[in-house]
């Protein structure tokens, strides 16, 4: 019986890629890196027409190659796979037939002999996804919510303010509890804090649901990237690491701490999360959390390592898809 593949699911800022790093590292598991085709494209099919028709699913495929090879992603041309190699199978779940052919290729290339992907809104598609690959998992990784929004806070890509982030929080959280409740055999939650202070034994309990046999060497990650925030968790994996699972004490005021509890309160409850007060700080601790909010710092966050081509990057998908709406409109 064939395994996989595997999409990792959640909210982004939630160690995802740390993750993905290590499953990778499994003999059976290819990791390549994603360019979220479902975040970017799969609400859009319509701008394409009929997708049954050869034509539309051509300019479909050359935009999931356009994205694959765009730097951000930057698959080698011989991971991409040709349009003239795309599979006719199948007159329905187009979208996600694409999706399973480019990666399955790349996982060709590599030499394994199935995938985990980092499509974080995969979930979106998930029972398209279970109609063209019924052995399909998806892997929910969940962080600690006021942790989460204290990440943003202090690597403010989109958001700055703790309020959008948190309700984007719990509506995805609420529905992949929801998919979970319904499918408990296709969905695992596993939680990042758990990955982190107990390594062995959160990505053993996960490759038990995976099917795949445990191999010691998912255990450890020896990439060396500057500027990512697992690079400093994995300097000691066998010990919790407090001063990284800790950020919101030194980030978020008594009000915002108020506003996480406020909209994630029955989340927080569902996922065994201790809800957290801290004590009006003072001193330097204070200082940092008036510097996060400054003027200052959002000029700063600009020169944060990844930002600009994160930005560059959610650029250049929207103007796929305005382009495209634009050609269907004037068809």
């Amino acid at each position: 019986m064939s395994k996989g593949p595997y999409y990792i699911i959640g909210s982004e800022r939630s160690g995802t890629n740390l993750l993905q790093n290590l499953l990778a590292k499994h003999s059976e598991l290819a990791g390549p890196k994603s360019p979220h085709l479902f975040n970017t494209l799969y609400g859009h099919q319509r701008y394409y027409g009929n997708l049954q028709e050869k034509a539309n699913k051509v300019e479909l495929a050359k935009d999931f190659r356009t994205l694959f090879s765009h730097p951000f992603t930057n698959w080698k041309e011989s991971h991409l796979l040709k349009i003239d190699d795309i599979a006719s199978e199948g007159s329905d779940f187009i979208f996600t037939r694409l999706v399973h052919q480019f990666y399955s290729h790349f996982t060709r290339e590599e030499g394994k002999s199935t995938y985990v992907s980092k499509e974080l809104n995969a979930d979106i598609a998930f029972h398209d996804i279970l109609a063209v690959q019924p052995n399909a998992k998806f892997i929910h990784l969940v962080r600690n919510p006021y942790e989460q929004v204290a990440s943003w806070m202090r690597t403010p890509l989109f958001h700055s303010h703790p309020e959008p982030v948190i309700k984007d929080w719990v509506k995805k959280q609420n529905e992949i509890l929801e998919l979970k409740n319904r499918y408990p055999e296709k969905v695992y939650t596993v939680k990042y804090e758990d990955i982190v202070s107990n390594t062995q034994l959160a990505i053993s309990e996960l490759l038990n649901f995976m099917d795949l046999v445990v191999e010691e060497q998912c255990f450890q990650t020896n990439q060396k990237k500057s500027g990512e925030e697992w690079n400093k968790l994995w300097e000691n994996l066998s010990k919790p690491i407090s001063n990284d699972l800790n950020k919101a004490a030194e980030t978020l005021t008594n009000d915002e701490i108020g506003l996480i509890t406020s909209h994630a309160k029955s989340i927080l409850s569902e996922l065994n999360y201790n809800r957290i007060e801290y004590p009006k700080p003072s001193g330097l601790k204070w200082k940092v959390k008036k510097y996060l909010r400054s003027r200052a710092f959002a000029k700063k966050a600009v020169t944060i390592e990844g930002y600009q081509e994160t930005v560059m990057r959610v650029k250049f998908a929207k103007d796929i898809i305005e382009r495209r709406k634009q050609n269907y409109l004037r068809s």
